[in-house]
């Protein structure tokens, strides 16, 4: 893998239970993983230092982000479990690891079940200026995002979402 270059790069239906060697990619500046049913760990991605957008989807073993933190460009970070279904839904211990990376702007996690149930801890992202959150977490935790990230969001953290479905009798 050392000789690619890729610098866009998107992996769907991964069969393989690691993916030992793609820190051999360290051009690549987006990655797109997609439907890893085998894969229970992300360190040799977090290896990829000069990724600036990062999405990982329908992983269902993954259970922890350690490592991210040491993606110091990254500015894009997108977390599902199925996007084309309700399970399996993303399984993380803890989304703490993210309040760690440096220049994180944009984060989204969708379909997701976390451990500690704490996204309360995104409040610590200093840069974060988009955010995507499922409404699966307590509504308590959303108000204490939304009062101290809604000053500098773009859109801000609201107690409802706008639906274009019509109500009939």
């Amino acid at each position: 893998l050392k000789s690619c270059r890729a610098y866009d790069l998107r992996l769907y239906h991964i069969t393989l239970k690691s993916l030992d060697g793609i820190e051999g990619l360290g051009e690549t500046r987006e990655l797109t993983l997609e439907w890893a049913t085998k894969i229970e760990r992300l360190d040799t991605v977090f290896r990829l230092s000069r990724l600036t957008k990062l999405s990982v989807y329908d992983f269902p073993k993954l259970r922890d982000l350690i490592g991210v933190e040491h993606l110091h460009d990254l500015t894009d970070l997108n977390l599902s479990g199925s996007r084309g279904a309700i399970n399996p839904p993303l399984r993380l211990t803890t989304i703490e690891p993210v309040t760690r990376i440096p220049n994180l702007i944009s984060f989204s996690l969708s379909n997701a079940k976390i451990d500690d149930d704490d996204i309360t801890c995104l409040s610590e992202c200093a840069k974060l200026r988009h955010l995507h959150l499922s409404r699966n977490f307590d509504r308590s935790q959303f108000a204490f995002l939304a009062k101290r990230l809604n000053p500098r969001i773009e859109t801000p953290i609201t107690p409802y979402v706008a639906s274009s479905l019509r109500c009939e009798h």
